[in-house]
């Protein structure tokens, strides 16, 4: 195998385990900026690796990517601000090809798809295992568990919830990839207990609201696998009610210590919808100022607002930033691929419960529900994850791609996205000196950075390069 795609499947691997929670207890950096800077990493050597895919596109294929790629790189060029626009670009680029590296890794199964698969089982237990040792721990100490005290490593406990709403379904995936044997099970099972807890205890409204319609689709819909689902499903979830209600709330009141109210409390607060709408008037005033190509790539987050630099609405996100035309486009390309996803996943329900395909499509439909409410796919740690999902659901019940050679069109467009993805990766390494200077560029305009950013952790755009003449 090339060693391109060895390190990027390697790099992936890495990623999922330890990211965003052990770098951001070895910095003093943010865990978001850390994610971000990896992250971009990630995607350079994705880059890397799609010179060396098993087969090349059709030709419809790569007419169709390279005609979309160009037009991006054209808003991106009538941006007022350039330079962040391309990034805004690299990051759904990124996404792609990583979704494309999975996609390849899934079809050609053997041993690196079963390792995916124990690494999504291993990432997704740490993720929630981690959570409900420190609330233990703090027992100890004699603190109660608060919502704000979760999500070791996340600038904001949403960004978890975020993660949350692709890896809890993904733990079936890994089980599914990893043989479905008692010890994967047993993993399984203290990923979705754990995990759930934490859930719980975060009030994460729009991860709840997602993974519940998304899994009533699936479970509506996909008869064969409805009752394998329930047997990998259920115990992790009865469980994670019974550990957060042991660690949240029973053990607070045996020790004498407060019980905080502030997950429960959100169900019936206001404050994060009034916000929310408060958001998506905005956007939705920006793109009705600019329909059809929207007011650039990623400036939203150059308007000053107190809330947050992206709308939590991806589709008026992509609206006001991109404009109707590119947007039409892609819900076209988007619609026929998730209906040809939909009925390989049918055909092969005809044969077999089909677990990960299943549970693929599960997180698949629960990240869009998601993005109604949120910015998932704005943050560096659940995009990663993202590119994951949509890889696990476009390699499934597919049979491992033909080597071809690559037509010249195919060719433009990979030498395209890896000079975007180099582009990026240089751009973010040659930013990261400068980024307490930023953020305190940030701070003086009155922003609220580290907990509202939309590329770095300050925030609202700041030059990315000082103006002629600036000292």
């Amino acid at each position: 195998m090339p060693w391109s795609i060895t390190g990027a499947r390697g790099a992936l691997f890495l990623y999922l385990l330890v990211v965003p929670w052990l770098p951001g207890l070895m910095s003093l950096r943010t865990g978001h900026d850390l994610a971000r800077a990896l992250q971009m990493l990630l995607w350079l050597a994705a880059g890397l690796a799609l010179w060396r895919r098993a087969g090349a596109p059709s030709l419809r294929g790569a007419a169709l990517a390279l005609a979309l790629l160009l037009a991006a790189l054209a808003l991106v060029g009538l941006a007022p601000q350039p330079g962040w626009a391309a990034l805004e670009l690299a990051q759904w680029v990124g996404m792609v090809v990583v979704a494309l590296l999975v996609a390849d890794l899934v079809r050609a199964g053997g041993r690196w798809r079963e390792a995916l698969g124990w690494t999504l089982l291993a990432a997704s237990a740490l993720q929630g295992g981690l959570e409900v040792l420190m609330a233990v721990l703090g027992l100890l100490g004699g603190i109660a568990p608060r919502p704000d005290l979760l999500g070791q490593g996340y600038d904001n406990l949403r960004f978890l919830n975020h993660v949350q709403t692709l890896s809890l379904p993904l733990t079936l995936v890994g089980l599914a990839w990893a043989g479905d044997t008692p010890p994967a099970r047993r993993l399984a099972t203290l990923a979705l207990a754990c995990g759930g807890a934490v859930l719980w205890a975060s009030g994460g409204r729009a991860t709840e609201l997602a993974l519940l319609l998304a899994l009533a689709l699936v479970a509506a819909v996909g008869r064969p696998a409805r009752a394998l689902l329930a047997r990998r499903l259920l115990p992790g979830l009865l469980l994670s009610v019974g550990v957060y209600a042991l660690v949240w709330r029973a053990a607070p009141a045996l020790l004498g210590l407060a019980s905080d109210g502030v997950a429960a409390g959100r169900l019936v607060s206001s404050v994060n919808d009034q916000a929310r709408l408060t958001l998506w008037h905005a956007a939705w005033q920006q793109w009705l100022g600019h329909p059809w190509w929207g007011i650039g790539p990623m400036h939203l987050a150059a308007q000053p607002s107190r809330y947050a630099m992206h709308p939590h609405q991806l589709p008026l996100q992509l609206l006001a930033e991109w404009g109707a035309v590119v947007v039409l486009a892609l819900l076209t390309v988007l619609g026929v691929w998730l209906r040809q996803r939909w009925r390989a996943w049918q055909a092969a329900l005809a044969t077999g419960p089909a677990l990960a395909f299943t549970a693929s499509l599960w997180a698949v439909l629960a990240s869009l529900v998601d993005a109604q409410f949120s910015g998932n796919a704005v943050m560096p740690v659940s995009q990663v994850w993202l590119a994951l999902a949509w890889g696990a659901l476009m390699g499934a019940g597919e049979a491992p791609a033909r080597p071809a050679a690559s037509a010249w069109m195919a060719a433009c467009t990979r030498g395209l996205v890896l000079a975007l993805l180099a582009g990026a990766a240089v751009l973010t390494s040659a930013q990261w000196p400068t980024l307490d200077e930023r953020l305190k560029q940030s701070l003086a305009d009155g922003q609220a950075p580290r907990t509202q950013p939309r590329f770095w952790s300050h925030g609202r755009l700041t030059p990315l390069w000082p103006a002629p003449g600036a000292q």
